[in-house]
């Protein structure tokens, strides 16, 4: 399966119309540093969604207190 693409406003990068919400990544909100497990498990989520075609991901600055932009 292969997702279709609309371009990203007016730079015509070509985004896939599902995103990938990255929100989990990184764990629970807390203070606890990242594990090897959970950066493993993100980057499994990672290559799922490309292997598919979505290359559009939400990576929001405060979820899990800035933790999924480490693993995303």
């Amino acid at each position: 399966m292969s997702y279709a693409q609309l371009p990203l406003h007016h730079h015509q990068i070509p985004a896939s119309r599902m995103v990938l919400g990255c929100m989990r990544f990184g764990g629970e909100w807390d203070g606890l540093p990242i594990t090897s497990d959970l950066v493993a498990e993100g980057h499994r989520a990672v290559e799922a969604a490309i292997e598919i075609g979505i290359n559009h991901f939400d990576l929001a600055d405060i979820y899990t207190r800035s933790k999924c932009i480490d693993i995303g």
